[in-house]
């Protein structure tokens, strides 16, 4: 039963990964994300855990494509940046 316990998570956890990076936009990727965090915090105010290259990296793309969905997420008024530290202000415009 362990075994078997073991290879569920894993496979649930490979298939979470594939899906994330093969199926889903940039902006997909950036608001699921913060929505996640955002979660594990428990506060709409989250720090960001990594630098925005290590986040870009587990995505698979480039840190400026992330600076470029963070900062029109921005400019539409769903989140406020400030270093590292994010504000969602629109937590129903990231789902």
């Amino acid at each position: 039963m362990n075994f078997i316990r073991l290879l569920s998570t894993t496979c649930l956890f490979l298939t979470k990964r594939t899906r994330m990076l093969a199926l889903m936009t940039v902006r997909e990727k950036v608001a699921f994300f913060l929505l996640k965090e955002a979660r594990g915090q428990k506060s709409q105010k989250i720090v960001l855990p990594r630098s925005r290259q290590e986040i870009a990296d587990s995505f698979g793309i480039q840190k400026y494509s992330l600076k470029r969905v963070l900062a029109e997420m921005e400019k539409e008024g769903i989140l406020m940046v400030d270093g590292r530290e994010i504000t969602i202000l629109k937590p129903e415009e990231l789902k």
